[in-house]
């Protein structure tokens, strides 16, 4: 079945060919990964992993984005779909729930140190933190919550690796599930934010601390600028800056 779908790849059976070989171990890792967070038939998400990647190809629009961020929504789009549609046969392990919620907060609390996400993967996927810099505060959260990642992949028996794999595709099964994860995941931002901005204020300026305080009531970049009368992208570009002075400083108690 699937050497019938890859044809789906490409206009002429050679592009199709090319593009199933380029992309392949790609589609095998998202669908082992469902596979294990579901206890689905791995060929039989293969499958449906090959539908998404042919439908990305189909309707990918370069001045949208990369292909290879498109690539990965559809494809997960697809599984998700799948998943949904075969809910009554899925019981998602405990640990891989409980992973999944620790690799999100690890995420939120990088994301808020850094715009890198090549290197937020790079520590979440690797449990490496020897080439960021990162604020106290955060390095010690990151740090705890590998260590408790590290804990988990040894009691199931997996490596740290196959652990974070699992965790990051848990699939989203239903709209009320899907909508109660984003209200967890955005409770847990604003916390983590809360915490961020309590142990800067004392070194920010009053504009810092102005921006700081908006930003906690909720108000948009739009909002923030009209305060000071300038525009958003000012409003930006003070917190790239507000984000590089605190790194610098290391330390913020």
């Amino acid at each position: 079945m699937t050497k019938q779908l890859k044809y789906l790849l490409g206009d002429t059976p050679e592009e199709a060919e090319r593009a199933y070989k380029k992309y392949s171990a790609f589609l095998n890792k998202i669908a082992s990964a469902y596979a294990s967070s579901t206890g689905l038939e791995k060929g039989d998400l293969f499958g449906e992993a090959v539908l998404g990647l042919a439908d990305a190809i189909a309707t990918h629009d370069p001045k949208r984005g990369s292909f290879t961020k498109w690539a990965s929504f559809k494809v997960m789009d697809m599984l998700n779909n799948y998943v949904a549609n075969n809910a009554s046969l899925i019981r998602v392990p405990e640990y891989v729930l409980l992973s999944n919620r620790l690799v999100n907060r690890m995420r939120v609390t990088l994301e808020l140190c850094t715009e890198n996400n090549e290197l937020v993967n790079s520590i979440i996927y690797s449990g490496d933190l020897s080439k960021a810099d990162l604020p106290e505060w955060a390095r010690e959260s990151v740090l705890t919550t590998i260590l408790k990642l590290r804990r988990g992949a040894k009691r199931a028996g997996i490596s740290y690796e196959e652990l974070v794999q699992r965790a990051n595709y848990v699939p989203e099964v239903g709209a009320i599930t899907k909508e109660l994860y984003n209200k967890e995941a955005e409770e847990e931002k604003r916390i983590l934010l809360k915490i961020h901005v309590a142990q800067l204020k004392k070194q920010m300026s009053k504009n810092e601390r102005i921006i700081a305080s908006m930003i906690m009531e909720g108000k948009t970049y739009a909002q923030i600028a009209k305060h000071f009368d300038r525009t958003p992208g000012w409003v930006t570009e003070q917190l790239k800056k507000m984000r590089e002075k605190f790194k610098q400083k290391g330390d913020y108690n």
